[in-house]
């Protein structure tokens, strides 16, 4: 009887397991050369640069100098400019892949996409985890697989994006907060302030993270109290002083070399304070067709952000010198009109903004499954927590949008969480399939 129970848990793991692997395989396999290749020269200019002079065992502080600017920077001696572009994890990760590779004599690229390959499975793996703590049978397998098959998480495993490390720190210190959270364990919420520490210092996109764990914490510890006792303030305290300390402590080092070597004090990195010209530019940049997103006024209204060179890089119209600027006023409505673009594009946003009607399409294939099992899990019992967390980390990422640079793949935190409902509605109809 135990052995047939032990099978009973191992099959679903080991099915989930196994179509992950196989769709990982397929996709890269099938996926065209043209659409293959890396578009983004963040890792090739500066992460697998930084990486490789770490694995060579140059000094830490010096490996970050780079002589240039942008995608023409060139590694240099320390009388070049320090990366503060990016936090310093995932150049940390390649690094250790490459040395690793090097003492195998085996090929770097090879060991790289292999060991991100076993990245990815296991983001899905914790996505399963998480939804054990809530729900049996299928569902946590089915949630991982949805996961793994979701086409824009695919997508990552095309090149080492820093994503694909950074989830599977993100999704572990969710399952250990939410353990932590429910059974007022301080151990796992210190590991899971740990945890979120490393996601930040892997993609800064998590910086606030430990904020929005603390008013998960609180909301549910004070309304889930024992109504006799009353909450426990000394011991929320407690816990949301851990989840603020930690992460300060475990990214000071960095923080302290990078004020150190530039003079400035950045939170993780240096890319907000131009994050909002950016964005401008990556909004203005018409579609493959030609067409804008945008009215004329905030067009104007985006291009008096940019420089001469940076609009005319954009929008040919700009690159006559001689035609004279046109500047409005801005007003409510353009302001409603940028922000409205930007809250839509952080559903379907492409950087190139090729294939985004059907980017569109997969998403609503996506979401109405995921809508209809969040109506399914808000009638269980017991996964208020559950709800909270994917709640805050849903409008958390959806702010980061709207304020910054809105794209898909910058809400695919919260997106990966959503096939637990996703996974919850296909249960649920192959139930009533199945008992007709």
């Amino acid at each position: 009887m135990t052995s047939q129970v032990n099978i009973r848990k191992i099959i679903p793991v080991a099915l989930a397991f196994s179509v992950i692997c196989t769709v990982q395989i397929i996709f890269l396999s099938i996926l065209p050369s043209e659409l293959s290749k890396n578009e983004s020269p963040d890792f090739t200019v500066f992460y697998s640069v930084i990486a490789d002079r770490l694995a060579e065992g140059e000094n830490f502080k010096s490996s970050f100098y780079f002589k240039g600017v942008g995608n023409d920077a060139l590694p240099s001696d320390e009388n070049g400019y320090f990366v503060t572009r990016w936090p310093p994890g995932h150049s940390i990760i390649i690094g250790a892949i490459y040395s690793v590779a090097d003492h195998l004599v085996v090929s770097r690229n090879k060991l790289t996409k292999f060991i991100f390959f076993i990245f990815y499975t296991f983001s899905s793996y914790l996505i399963y985890k998480i939804t054990k703590l809530f729900f049996q049978n299928w569902i946590p397998a089915l949630s991982a697989i949805i996961w793994a098959t979701y086409p824009f998480n695919l997508w990552l495993t095309k090149q080492p994006n820093s994503e694909i490390p950074f989830l599977i720190f993100l999704y572990w210190s969710i399952y250990l907060f939410i353990i932590g959270t429910r059974s007022n364990s301080t151990k796992h919420i210190i590991g899971a302030s740990v945890l979120i520490s490393i996601s930040m210092l892997t993609r800064a996109a998590s910086i606030l993270v430990p904020i929005i764990f603390v008013i998960i914490y609180l909301i549910y510890a004070i309304y889930n109290h024992n109504l006799k006792n009353g909450p426990n303030y000394v011991n929320i305290l407690k816990k949301s002083l851990i989840m603020i300390i930690i992460p300060i402590v475990v990214t000071a080092p960095w923080e302290i070399i990078v004020y150190k070597e530039t003079g400035k004090i950045l939170p993780l990195t240096s890319t907000g304070s131009d994050l909002i010209r950016v964005a401008n530019m990556n909004i203005l940049k018409p579609r493959p067709d030609g067409s804008l997103i945008v009215s004329n006024d905030l067009k104007v209204m985006l291009v008096s952000t940019l420089s001469d060179e940076e609009s005319c890089s954009i929008i040919e119209e700009y690159c006559d010198l001689n035609t004279p600027k046109i500047t409005v006023k801005p007003t409510s409505f353009i302001s409603a009109e940028l922000y409205w673009i930007k809250f839509k594009r952080a559903f379907y946003g492409v950087d190139t903004k090729r294939f985004e009607d059907e980017v569109t399409i997969i998403q609503w294939l996506y979401f109405i499954p995921a809508a209809f099992g969040l109506v399914l899990t808000l009638r269980k019992r017991n996964t208020t927590i559950l709800t909270l967390v994917i709640t805050g980390l849903s409008l958390y990422f959806l702010a980061i949008n709207i304020i910054g640079l809105p794209l898909l793949r910058y809400m695919l935190p919260a997106y990966g969480l959503y096939a637990i409902y996703a996974a919850c509605s296909v249960d649920w109809l192959y139930r009533k399939l199945l008992t007709k």
